[in-house]
């Protein structure tokens, strides 16, 4: 559960439907007198019943997974992380703008061109990046571009 807290960009999408993934704890034998419930995407509680009344669930946690990009240069997938340390780190002027499913990132003159599999989510990696940059503390002075909104960080 640890890792699923660090995730930076949570996958929304898996195989052109949407999703949430949720993780339960299982015991041998466990019969608790408290049922146990999860909500579904319209915000209703919806009662968790087993197939197998042998086994007892002792907790549901939501579960984020990392969505990963495409690096379309060195062509395989990449973490948002890996892709956060190779291109934006350090000093200088940085941007992310997005055309269709493709991120393109900037780092003073240096451009790389990353793919998402669902043009929707791109838009929400952007807005996540710049969420993360603005929460996070800078000791220098920084100027970063999202998508046409630009931030000086001090």
């Amino acid at each position: 559960m640890e890792e699923s807290d660090k995730v930076i960009f949570p996958k929304q999408i898996e195989g052109t439907v949407e999703c949430k993934f949720e993780l339960g704890i299982l015991q041998d034998g466990y019969k608790s007198d408290i049922p146990q419930y999860t909500t579904d995407e319209f915000g209703r509680n919806v009662k968790i019943q087993l197939i197998d009344n042998k086994w007892g669930l002792i907790k549901v946690s939501i579960y984020n997974q990392e969505e990963k990009i495409y690096d379309i240069k060195n062509k395989k997938k990449v973490t948002v992380s890996q892709l956060i340390s190779k291109h934006l780190k350090g000093d200088g002027l940085k941007m992310i703008n997005s055309l269709h499913n493709k991120i393109i990132i900037q780092k003073d003159d240096d451009f790389s061109i990353k793919e998402i599999e669902e043009q929707a989510i791109v838009s929400d990696f952007i807005t996540s990046q710049f969420m993360q940059v603005s929460t996070r503390s800078v000791q220098q002075t920084q100027t970063l571009s999202f998508g046409g909104i630009k931030h000086l960080m001090t």
